[in-house]
């Protein structure tokens, strides 16, 4: 090959390889020559709000151990039993039939502890009357005194649980003591065909029951479901008077403060929420006020100062100070110096939130 010819070759070979990287380089100073444009921001509609708000809140339930059901002085074989876990034990219901006796719950304030009979006064005396008259018989509950109306309805009570003894005293194993007025059974120890058990043995357990409940703010759901949880109750959320707390889609009503569930309405709430659970969803539920306002919940940010507001669009671009009513499912209400119509930036730069 001549001389010329391997001199074009090693040419065309730098040319091949200088000329790319000095595109690249020119490429490069062209495009630091030029300023960075901001990246497109979306901007959403202020609109008046026209819906009721539904505010994610939780409840902190307060549950409460019960004492067991215990066997009195029993003599005999269990013939028959009247407890079932899940079942709710209440005053004259059936609780056992122990040596051919029936024997009854009854709520008091403190167990039955000696035989009454006529002439006796006291406070056992109160309890029996109350007895009496909750099951039918026709005594003044409010008197301490074992007269010949106690005595009748005494033997009209031992020929219904079926007692040999019908001399009108009164025997305080008739009755079995319910620690409150509904027993939720939950462990059942009675074995029918079994001795009776020894006085003071447990009957029965009942799962803690549901003593109050109190309405904080919103609760993950790996707090609400665990039962290890620990929750902090010390700051509860009042409910607005213009507002109702739904659970389950359920009304359900609020106590004077409203920041507790009314006693009344436990009830209603231990059979919505998961059994033994320390916490459960909630929402707060209102219709609109005036002057509120909706806008995507990405619109709204917390200035360096702590405050929240949203980024008018420009030019020029202004911040504005706004004041949280409810936030969910991706909208927040809000008021402030807003019109409906105004557009707002969504999700703003880092740069841009202040006001």
């Amino acid at each position: 090959m001549s001389r010329a010819k391997k001199a074009a070759g090693l040419i065309g070979l730098a040319a091949w390889l200088v000329v790319p990287v000095i595109g690249l380089f020119h490429l490069n100073r062209l495009a630091a020559d030029q300023p960075l444009e901001r990246p497109i921001q979306v901007t959403a509609v202020v609109e008046a709000n026209t819906e009721a708000t539904l505010e994610p809140v939780s409840l902190w339930l307060i549950r409460q151990s019960q004492p067991d059901l215990v066997a009195p002085a029993w003599d005999g074989l269990v013939l028959k039993s009247g407890l079932k876990p899940g079942l709710t034990i209440r005053s004259g219901d059936l609780v056992a039939v122990v040596g051919g006796v029936s024997r009854l719950a009854f709520h008091s304030d403190q167990p039955f502890s000696l035989p009454l009979s006529q002439g006796d006064s006291s406070e056992d005396v109160r309890r029996l009357h109350r007895l009496l008259r909750s099951l039918g018989h026709d005594v003044d509950e409010n008197s301490s005194s074992f007269g010949r109306d106690t005595r009748r309805a005494v033997i009209e009570l031992a020929g219904r649980l079926g007692a040999a003894d019908r001399s009108g005293v009164f025997a305080p194993d008739w009755v079995v003591f319910l620690p409150t007025e509904e027993y939720v059974l939950d462990q059942v120890n009675l074995v029918v065909g079994g001795p009776a058990p020894a006085p003071g043995t447990s009957l029965a357990t009942s799962a803690p029951r549901l003593t109050g409940a109190v309405v904080v703010d919103a609760l993950s759901d790996s707090a609400i479901s665990s039962p290890a949880s620990t929750l902090d109750a010390s700051e509860p959320r009042t409910v607005d008077p213009d507002a109702a707390l739904l659970v389950a889609n359920q009304v359900v009503a609020l106590d004077e403060d409203r920041s507790r569930v009314a006693q009344a309405s436990l009830p209603l709430l231990d059979s919505l929420v998961a059994a033994e659970s320390i916490a459960a969803p909630a929402r707060v539920s209102r219709e609109p006020r005036a002057n509120e306002l909706r806008l995507p919940a990405a619109a709204v940010f917390t200035s360096p100062t702590g405050t929240s507001c949203v980024l008018l669009e420009g030019p020029p671009r202004q911040g504005l100070p706004v004041t949280i009513q409810a936030s969910s499912r991706g909208s927040a209400v809000v008021t402030g110096a807003l019109e409906p119509g105004q557009r707002v930036v969504v999700a703003p730069e880092a740069q841009d939130r202040l006001c």
